[in-house]
């Protein structure tokens, strides 16, 4: 029985779009943009836009060149049965691209490397889906002499960018994701917080924030994690080795962390406000005051005895008082950050693809990722 002319189209579109999900797939994954892969394969944006959007199919050459560049075999670009190259336990290599800032020893020891690139992969699979643009729209790369100075004058410059230079209460993790950076919660080495990573080909900054985390911890955390990045683009733009002393590193980065969420006007205005002394604060004050901030109320002492708004006795009274486990901790503000756009992808994925969206939700959910259960 042969195929009428109509039914021949109607295949060969099907083919194509098939073909040109596939091709958008691995683009992303090997994190280039459609510009970057056209130049590379030797075609403009527009006909590599038309191939991806399943209005033409590749040539024999245009296929040759698309499986070098994005190493991969002409059958996983041609073959139908796309959900075989979702495996997110298959090695990528993707963590070869990622340049450590913070984090990598514990997470080598604990063996969870390999969780990482599964999420990356996972990530990377949903947004090809998705027709997601990976991209970073933050400035984060700023000469600047390493003294906490610097790095606060630093902070309030990404503040005043941001457009948060005024606002009292923030969520950290939630800013950098609407920025361009992942955030992901999942399960890290114990008693480890967080790990940064850097993308250098998409220059993207990938965070890994502990699922034990509260949400100010949270917030707290996510601040440092900023932190380390800016100081990592700073060494890198400045053209010199990067710093090899971590106990100054850390040390800048808290300090950032701090400015970043509590800045020092702000902080003073607050005191001012109540007519607050150095040695009137009481631990309900103090409460109220890590509440209208979202941090701890740990953290918000080491700011204000940073911004030396707070009497070294006071210091000290309120941090016995903490470590009585009858203190009362306080309200606060902020929710726990649950990998809301990981699950935003996943849904719109479904829509595209489920049995690959449940096949890479399956795999997100083995290596203990924690996913929104509403949107």
């Amino acid at each position: 029985m042969t195929r009428g002319k109509a039914d021949s189209e109607t295949f060969d579109k099907e083919l194509a779009v098939r073909i040109g999900k596939r091709i958008a797939m691995y683009r992303q994954r090997s994190h280039l943009s459609q510009g970057e892969l056209a130049q590379r394969i030797g075609i403009r944006q527009g006909p590599l836009s038309n191939l991806e959007n399943g209005k033409n199919l590749p040539s024999a050459k245009v296929l040759m060149r698309l499986r070098n560049v994005l190493q991969v075999t002409t059958d996983q670009i041609l073959d139908a049965e796309i959900s075989a190259e979702i495996d997110a336990k298959s090695p990528s290599g993707l963590m070869s691209r990622m340049a450590s800032i913070y984090g990598t020893k514990q997470i080598d020891e604990h063996g969870l490397r390999p969780h990482i690139e599964t999420i990356l992969r996972c990530h990377g699979t949903l947004q090809s889906l998705c027709c997601s643009v990976a991209q970073c729209a933050s400035p984060m790369i700023y000469a600047f002499e390493l003294t906490n100075d610097a790095v606060e004058r630093v902070a309030t410059r990404l503040r005043a960018y941001w457009g948060i230079e005024h606002t009292v209460y923030i969520h950290t993790a939630e800013i950098l994701e609407a920025k361009g950076a992942r955030v992901f919660v999942m399960e890290l080495a114990e008693a480890h917080p967080l790990a940064v990573y850097f993308d250098e080909s998409t220059q993207i900054p990938c965070i890994f924030l502990s699922a034990r985390l509260d949400a100010e911890q949270q917030n707290y955390y996510a601040a440092y994690a900023l932190a380390r990045i800016v100081l990592f683009l700073r060494d890198l733009s400045c053209r010199e080795k990067p710093h090899t002393q971590e106990l100054l590193k850390d040390r800048l980065a808290r300090n950032m962390a701090l400015s970043f969420l509590m800045p020092g006007d702000m902080l003073g205005r607050f005191a001012a406000n109540l007519g607050l002394r150095v040695d009137s604060w009481d631990f309900d004050i103090l409460l109220a005051a890590k509440t209208q901030f979202g941090v701890s109320a740990e953290t918000m002492i080491r700011r204000l005895e940073r911004l030396c708004l707070i009497s070294d006795l006071a210091v000290e009274r309120f941090t016995e008082q903490l470590h009585n486990d009858a203190s009362p901790k306080g309200e606060t503000r902020l929710f726990r950050y649950d990998n809301r756009r990981l699950g935003q992808l996943l849904y719109c994925a479904r829509r595209q693809s489920p049995e690959i969206a449940a096949e890479i939700e399956q795999s997100l959910r083995e290596i203990l990722v924690e996913l929104p259960a509403n949107l």
